[in-house]
């Protein structure tokens, strides 16, 4: 990942290892840095390790990739079912601004928008899964982020989206 995200490959040190954390976490951690807190959770959804974080003085929710604003969400690794869940639990944090994961800083009431695309988009695919429509089919004939402008991106990343939620809901998860 660092060889295709970072610098040109002989930039790299040979010996470069990368840190383990000092400090880990389960299901929450909070710290306080000056007249801050910064309450640190394990909302999983997008992927399996999402951390949010709330910091309640100003009311701001640093969301992880559990919301995107702007743009459909990436559900190659989503787990659908507790992605709208932990999207609940953020709701009830009472945050007055969310930074997402991508896109631009929005307010609470957009948690909403993401539950509704995320169920949206669990519904669509439970509905063809119970019609016997193959994933290949189904990639053809429906729209998981309907109120996004179909293009190239937006098509990829709903094949994408089918593809794992056919994957996690076609088990039965």
């Amino acid at each position: 990942m660092l060889t295709q995200m970072g610098p040109e490959p002989e930039a790299i040190p040979a010996d470069f290892k990368f840190k383990a954390p000092a400090i880990t976490f389960n299901s929450k951690l909070t710290f306080y840095l000056g007249e801050h807190t910064f309450q640190l959770m394990n909302l999983p959804g997008h992927s399996p390790y999402q951390s949010p974080v709330f910091v309640p003085e100003e009311g701001v929710l640093f969301t992880s990739d559990n919301v995107v604003s702007g743009t459909p969400p990436f559900m190659h690794q989503a787990l659908p079912y507790d992605w709208v869940d932990s999207l609940k639990q953020m709701q009830k944090l009472g945050a007055k601004k969310l930074v997402p994961g991508h896109g631009t800083v929005c307010g609470p009431e957009y948690l909403g928008e993401m539950i509704d695309t995320i169920q949206g988009a669990i519904d669509a695919v439970k509905a063809t899964l119970k019609k016997g429509i193959p994933l290949e089919e189904a990639k053809k004939e429906i729209t998981l982020f309907p109120r996004f402008p179909k293009n190239e991106r937006t098509i990829m990343m709903q094949n994408m989206g089918l593809t794992r939620l056919y994957e996690v809901l076609g088990k039965g998860k």
